[in-house]
């Protein structure tokens, strides 16, 4: 009855194993995931001159973000230890905030000048499908709607809270 019991086990555990593994191709990623921008130059049809152009751009992009985020990381963190500290400095507080503010916005800027370099190269109708991508606001608006949710479920936590 164990080995039947147990052989059962293994070959379910197998299995599972062995379809999960089959969902994922090269590096752990997804089979038929697309980079970003492999999704734009499928959905901009564009040429490989341009493709290679745009790519360039995201790999400098990618360079100049990179100090920028860690250091809002550093930051926040510094600001954690602050908020938790056993006697809270308020002018440190908003020292940091205001800095990690700054960052961001220097961020936000060289997002939407890498987004204006993009659109340089593009064809005016490619520039079009361009633009109805950057006001469809897909991926801001999911991590809006995820930080909304994160909220609420917070509320639900919070004692002596009722739905009703």
């Amino acid at each position: 009855m164990k080995s039947k019991l147990f052989i059962l086990t293994f070959g379910i555990l197998f299995i599972a194993v062995s379809v999960f593994a089959q969902g994922y191709g090269e590096h752990g990623k997804r089979k038929g995931y697309k980079s970003d921008g492999q999704r734009i130059q499928k959905m901009l049809d564009l040429s490989d001159e341009q493709a290679d152009k745009i790519q360039d751009l995201r790999l400098n992009h990618q360079k100049e973000m990179l100090p920028l985020r860690t250091e809002v990381q550093k930051l926040q963190a510094e600001l954690k230890l602050v908020q938790t500290a056993d006697k809270f400095d308020e002018s440190k507080a908003k020292k940091l905030v205001g800095d990690i503010s700054s960052l961001r916005q220097q961020m936000q800027m060289k997002k939407i000048n890498h987004q204006q370099m993009v659109r340089n190269i593009l064809t005016p109708e490619q520039r079009k499908k361009f633009d109805m991508h950057l006001l469809s606001n897909k991926r801001d608006g999911k991590r809006q709607m995820r930080h909304l949710n994160k909220e609420d479920r917070r509320d639900d936590l919070r004692p002596g809270r009722n739905k009703f």
